[in-house]
């Protein structure tokens, strides 16, 4: 079949002496839902984050043939906050609320009930806030009271069913864990003093666990790692009080990726495979009470930052991306939440880098493009991924699209 659709298109368009190999970028909302996406798996197939319902946050998974599955929970809970999903998207892991009032972590598999990954010793209430790659390696934290204050949170690794705590820093008190590498080696997080100031830290093992330190101020938080390992992203507050985003890496230190020339404070969310991209939010001072978020992109190698509305403006159709949340390991795709000007709803966006033609986002514009165009030729409405040049209708426009970039990255 692809040698007959192929030989179609040259037929059809024999005049056509160019082709369409650029790589353009496309944005898909989660439509019509106060939504926010949390994280990317690495290979960028499937986004993970929440959205409201009438019963609180219900755990959202959405694939790249635009599928969207709410994640299916024992009949004793009720609502549930993904937070991290493994490489290939088939594993994801959060929280989830019971019945009574506890909050639990879970590891779900797709199609599958979300299992209870229960409490260490002592335990009230978990989160599971990272995954390794192959879903083998849960970190996260539990609480030992019911308020789930910072300084009764206690790290953990979870793997074959068994809960582990991590160590502290000698004289703090809470901890917890955020995210771990992609071989499940390296987990980091924070710890937290007696009055309450965290500092980032990186476990090498359970019982070895390193002070990251800050940029000047009294606090940091680890939120990502590479999934190589070999760089860490947060948040430290800096000598004159304000929050910056971090990077981290061994021999160089914390350094400050600073903010946008009107930003007052930033924080880094999430990094890409080898850290040569970090994504986060900046935050400008709207007045002594208000901070607004812009989802911001820096280019380590280039020690540059950007506004991802700005860079993206001729995608989104005078929407705004307010936070950035998650990146796909080769930095093509970024997530997050933003204003939607089409419905005017906050929805979770997901913007990625696609091959011209490329409907189903695998990157290779073949036979199931074209027949995806076909099968839904004149359908109309927003965020239609058929509707490849976002028109609001699928037609001819789009099949030539398809049909132009034939063969392109297979």
């Amino acid at each position: 079949m692809s040698r007959r659709i192929h030989a179609v298109a040259t037929l059809s368009f024999v005049c056509t002496c160019f082709t369409l190999v650029s790589h353009a970028q496309s944005i898909r909302w989660l439509p019509n839902m106060d939504s926010r996406a949390h994280a990317i798996s690495a290979d960028g197939s499937t986004v993970i984050g929440i959205y409201s319902a009438f019963a609180g946050n219900s755990g959202f998974h959405w694939s790249n043939s635009n599928t969207v599955n709410e994640i299916q929970l024992p009949a004793e809970f009720f609502g549930s906050n993904p937070m991290a999903v493994s490489a290939d998207g088939s594993i994801v892991v959060g929280s989830m609320w019971h019945s009574s009032g506890i909050a639990r972590a879970f590891r779900w598999e797709t199609f599958q009930e979300a299992q209870d990954l229960g409490v260490m010793a002592g335990g009230v209430h978990s989160e599971a806030t990272g995954i390794s790659a192959n879903g083998s390696v849960i970190v996260g934290y539990d609480t030992t009271n019911s308020d789930q204050s910072v300084l009764s949170r206690r790290a953990f690794l979870w793997t074959s069913g068994t809960m582990t705590p991590l160590s502290t820093l000698s004289g703090y008190i809470g901890s917890e864990a955020t995210a771990v590498s992609a071989d499940g080696s390296l987990i980091v997080g924070a710890c937290y003093d007696a009055s309450g100031n965290a500092h980032a830290v990186l476990w090498t093992s359970p019982t070895q666990v390193t002070d990251l330190g800050t940029l000047g101020g009294a606090a940091s938080r680890a939120n990502a790692i590479s999934a190589d390992g070999t760089t860490i992203v947060g948040w430290a507050m800096t000598n004159a009080a304000v929050g910056h985003a971090f990077l981290w890496r061994a021999g160089q230190g914390m350094q400050d990726l600073g903010t946008l020339p009107n930003g007052f404070s930033s924080t880094a969310t999430s990094v890409s495979a080898d850290g040569s991209a970090v994504v986060g939010i900046d935050y400008v001072l709207i007045n002594p009470m208000v901070l607004a978020p812009r989802a911001v992109r820096w280019l380590t190698s280039a020690g540059t930052i950007e506004e991802l509305t700005m860079t993206f403006a001729p995608w989104l159709n005078n929407s705004r991306l307010m936070e950035a949340t998650g990146i796909s390991a080769d930095g093509n795709a970024i997530v997050g939440y933003g204003l939607n000007t089409a419905t005017g709803n906050l929805e979770a966006y997901w913007l990625k880098k696609t091959t011209p033609g490329d409907v189903t986002g695998d990157g290779c514009v073949n036979d199931i493009d074209v027949l995806n165009v076909l099968f839904a030729y004149g359908q109309t409405g927003p965020n239609l991924p058929e509707d490849l040049n976002r028109d609001g209708i699928i037609d001819d426009a789009d099949l030539l699209e398809v049909l132009f970039n034939f063969g392109n990255g297979c």
